[in-house]
């Protein structure tokens, strides 16, 4: 990531938090294609509840292993899960952000997905995502 110069991520979450009540530590937060935990950091506080899941093992073990400043566990849930199979099974308006950071690229059609996301967000969630610029044209129909 240092040789990338990845920032994407930290921009979505610095547009994320900017809509969050400062003083609320409380939020119910899923990060989609949550990766090696890279949004977890920013967002853990301002979550009272936040959960990850993304489709690689090995991403996740690394997630795991991430700690807040007083050594607290940043993720509270993570799962290993195609994030088109798992939107489905969660309850709606179970969540106030769902945030899903250059993960979209390796999904194919997003009408599942922003269906998933519109029923599970509470009435006034916020649902932010990044994607990269297509280098060629896809039909994912």
């Amino acid at each position: 990531l240092k040789n990338l110069q990845y920032k994407g991520y930290r921009q979505l979450c610095d547009a994320v938090t900017a809509q969050l009540v400062p003083d609320k530590k409380d939020y119910v937060v899923l990060d989609l294609g949550a990766g090696t935990g890279l949004c977890g950091g920013y967002l853990r506080k301002f979550a009272g509840s936040l959960a990850g899941a993304d489709v690689s093992p090995a991403m996740l073990q690394q997630a795991s292993g991430l700690r807040d400043s007083d050594g607290k566990q940043t993720y509270d849930v993570l799962q290993n899960a195609d994030i088109r199979e798992l939107l489905p099974t969660l309850s709606p308006a179970s969540c106030q952000v769902v945030i899903a950071a250059a993960v979209f690229n390796y999904v194919g059609d997003l009408a599942g997905i922003f269906d998933g996301a519109a029923k599970i967000l509470q009435p006034v969630g916020i649902f932010a995502f990044s994607t990269d610029i297509a280098l060629r044209d896809v039909d994912y129909h």
